[in-house]
């Protein structure tokens, strides 16, 4: 219908709209739910909507009885493998993404916004060329109507999260001028062979572009580690998405007591990968000073939780991870909370002493507060967004990491005015 949105969510290898903490299912649920947008899912390579949508294209991931589940297991088996090894079953996804534009064009939609994560990201990519070739025309067949209308017809917004294609595929795309708006963050610090970053080349004649190369691996993007970088990029995406409306998750931002107490948990020291070293990476599940997430009580039963110790609830958006160069980043952003939270490791001693370890709590907090003047201080770490102009590639041959906004910065961004400033103020 004339001003509904569309939102095509491509899901990451393995991912559909089942899977519980990946970034696309939350923007799509985000976004989604307001009025004006409709959702279309394309499950991942290797997923079991991916694999049940060739078997019976009803199939619902949400709804799968575990009988149906095993059916399709028994039945997609080759999918299943093939797509989670060698991106198999692209092609389809390709197709889903052109259908469901189509489909909305169809409805008598103009604006789609189309979000990938890993070789979702890629599927999109996958599409602009298949546009092209297809002379910048958006063809299909839906319910029986023709839908043939130029691509320029349209206003489309990408959103590229960590665009990984995988062993024996193109390493190389470009997003072409027909895109109105583009959005793209990667990963600088995954190791693991098969999860080299895309060179995306951006055509000059995109009109508004933003990209970042962010700290931390591609769970961190894509939201399997559950990490802080994962809070920021659903926070950036649905701001990016929502431009005009200012619409953004207050979710993703954290409070200074949780931030705080995950940190302490950081000491903890649980394993979780990180950039690691070797001909195969192995290193890459050293310890690396992250800490563990109340999703797997059976590393939770080895440390001591300090968000139990102190009483706080579990986040509303899950656990938490922070890798070393998270870690560092917070350190850096908050050099007068070195002392005094290398202190709150849990040890017996400090576990013997509640007292004094929640009155060096609140000192911090209450110093925290009087210096961002809101009860969120946002995320230990905020990169800056490069706005490139021209054509260029992304990420550079050789890049140096975009420089955080530190902590004056995001605070400043977030600080309520001074009441002379403030509408209807009397001074």
């Amino acid at each position: 219908m004339p001003g509904e949105k569309l939102l095509v969510v491509c899901h990451g290898t393995s991912m559909d709209e089942s899977s519980k903490s990946e970034v696309t299912n939350r923007l799509a649920s985000v976004v989604g739910g307001a009025g004006d947008w409709r959702v279309a899912h394309v499950g991942g390579p290797g997923s079991m909507e991916a694999a049940g949508r060739h078997i019976d294209p009803t199939l619902d991931p949400h709804e799968m009885s575990p009988e149906a589940v095993g059916a399709v297991a028994m039945r997609g088996i080759f999918r299943l493998v093939a797509g989670t090894a060698f991106g198999y079953g692209l092609k389809e996804n390709v197709r889903s993404v052109n259908d469901a534009v189509a489909e909305h064009v169809a409805r008598g939609g103009r604006e789609v916004v189309v979000v990938g994560f890993s070789r979702g990201a890629v599927g999109v990519l996958h599409w602009n060329d298949f546009v092209k070739a297809n002379g910048g025309r958006v063809t299909s067949s839906i319910g029986g109507k023709r839908v043939d209308v130029p691509v320029t017809d349209l206003h489309i917004t990408q959103v590229l999260l960590d665009p990984v294609p995988g062993p024996g595929r193109s390493r190389e795309s470009t997003v072409p001028a027909f895109v109105n708006r583009v959005m793209l963050m990667q990963a600088q610090d995954e190791a693991r062979p098969g999860f080299e970053n895309m060179r995306v080349r951006i055509d000059p004649g995109v009109r508004d572009v933003q990209a970042a190369v962010l700290p931390g691996v591609h769970g961190d993007i894509g939201g399997s580690t559950e990490s802080v970088m994962t809070r920021l990029v659903t926070d950036r995406a649905v701001r990016f998405i929502n431009e005009e409306s200012r619409t953004h998750v207050r979710a993703a931002l954290l409070s200074p007591s949780e931030l705080l107490i995950h940190y302490g948990n950081i000491q903890q020291n649980v394993s979780r990968y990180t950039k690691g070293n070797g001909p195969l990476g192995s290193k890459m599940f050293r310890r690396e000073g992250v800490f563990t997430t109340d999703r797997t009580p059976e590393r939770t039963n080895k440390t001591t939780d300090l968000r139990a110790f102190f009483g706080v609830p579990r986040h509303p958006m899950g656990g938490f991870f922070m890798n070393s160069v998270h870690k560092d980043l917070f350190m850096q952003m908050v050099p007068w909370a070195q002392p005094a939270l290398a202190g709150m490791t849990p040890t017996p001693a400090l576990l013997a002493t509640r007292s004094p370890l929640a009155q060096m709590q609140t000192t911090l907090f209450a110093r925290w507060m009087a210096a961002a003047r809101s009860p969120y201080l946002g995320l230990p770490t905020a990169p800056a967004f490069h706005r490139p102009s021209g054509s260029f590639v992304f990420p550079p041959p050789t890049h140096v990491p975009f420089s955080p906004v530190w902590a004056s910065a995001l605070a400043a961004s977030l600080r309520e005015p001074p009441a002379e400033q403030r509408p209807g103020s009397s001074r």
